[in-house]
């Protein structure tokens, strides 16, 4: 596994929203109501999948972990007509996450339905053919434009995707940040 950084593609820990769209309506007289898109996203999920303490607020005894994001993302979702649901990686650490060899975070990001997501540093921390194999699992694009194999121009992953839904394409490339590839543990192997 090799990280490369290519020009032009910046250095960013995201994944990028790099074309928004919409298909050609039919040609009439009226213009067209403005339509909105809502872009869910998370990132450094980090095996936070139950509730902590909210000791710095007086109305909440716990806020967070996964029931609480999946409860939101329906709600943000039946609220709004179009929306998608990104994550910018880091879902690897933790012992659930170490126990399962990164099938239990996939397993629950594919349950909320997501739409894509980018690889983070944390997700080489079991090694890199643990990430490849559980992301298999994953029915959505798992993206990372600038990482390969080394010496080679193979990319480990998918490198962007383009999402379509009620009319709308938008195209997501993942970017793997320079940051993150020094981060990564264990070093990542040949």
């Amino acid at each position: 596994m090799h990280f490369r950084n290519r020009p032009g593609l910046g250095i960013v820990l995201a994944t990028v929203l790099v074309a928004v769209g919409c298909t050609s309506p039919p040609p009439t007289t009226e213009e067209p109501a403005p339509r909105e898109i809502t872009l869910l996203y998370t990132n450094d999920f980090e095996s936070a999948y139950d509730p902590i303490p909210a000791f710095w607020r007086d109305d909440l005894d716990h806020v967070g972990g996964i029931a609480q994001l999946a409860t939101l993302v329906e709600q943000v979702r039946s609220d709004e007509d179009t929306s998608f649901l990104l994550d910018a990686g880091d879902i690897f650490t933790g012992t659930l996450a170490k126990l399962t060899r990164g099938e239990l975070p996939f397993e629950l990001m594919t349950t909320m339905d997501y739409d894509a997501m980018c690889i983070g540093n944390h997700e080489f921390e079991y090694g890199w053919w643990v990430l490849r194999d559980a992301m298999q699992r994953a029915p959505f694009p798992v993206l990372a434009a600038n990482l390969f194999y080394k010496d080679t121009d193979i990319p480990f992953t998918q490198q962007w995707t383009i999402l379509e839904r009620d009319g709308y394409r938008i195209g997501v490339v993942g970017i793997f940040g320079t940051d993150a590839a020094t981060a990564l543990f264990p070093p990542p192997l040949e």
